[in-house]
């Protein structure tokens, strides 16, 4: 079951993206209760120059397995976003929860008059599976000047 990020699920919901992704900023780590407290937390939407952002958690009995997200990011017009932490826990995937998730987020996206969706990966072996998602949802490879050789960015009209 899908469900906004609250403070009850947060921990579980931080656990499962730190586990996922290994290499985030301080400033990134602090995503998940940022987007709870954009008040409290507004260096946070700075350093990582968001607009806005909004976390929801999959459940199995209580118990996060899955976190996604919407974010804009400051320079994006209204009707643009990007996909925000997207994982699901190792012993849940291949049960289709991870595409309910990314559907959820395209529904949402399209409810919110976005127009385009972006999504930012990395280009490696770990992240192929969802990578071929994306594209089968008809996300295609743009190009974008990074640092990083490996960084892949993705969008779609929607």
């Amino acid at each position: 079951m899908i469900k906004k990020l609250t403070l009850k699920t947060l921990k579980q919901a931080n656990d499962l993206v730190l586990s996922t992704f290994k290499s985030l900023d301080e400033y990134e780590k602090k995503n998940l209760i940022a987007s709870l407290f954009p008040n409290r937390f507004k260096e946070v939407y700075t350093k990582n120059e968001i607009k806005e952002m909004e976390y929801f958690v999959y459940l199995v009995d209580n118990k996060v397995v899955g976190v996604v997200g919407l974010y804009r990011e400051i320079e994006d017009n209204k009707d643009e976003c990007w996909l925000g932490w997207f994982c699901v826990e190792k012993r849940y995937r291949n049960q289709k929860i991870g595409k309910k998730l990314f559907e959820y987020m395209l529904n949402l996206a399209k409810q919110r008059d976005k127009k385009t969706m972006y999504i930012y990966t990395y280009n490696s072996k770990m992240y192929q599976k969802a990578i071929s998602m994306y594209q089968n949802y008809g996300f295609t490879q743009i190009k974008v000047k990074s640092k990083y050789k490996k960084d892949l960015y993705l969008k779609k009209i929607l």
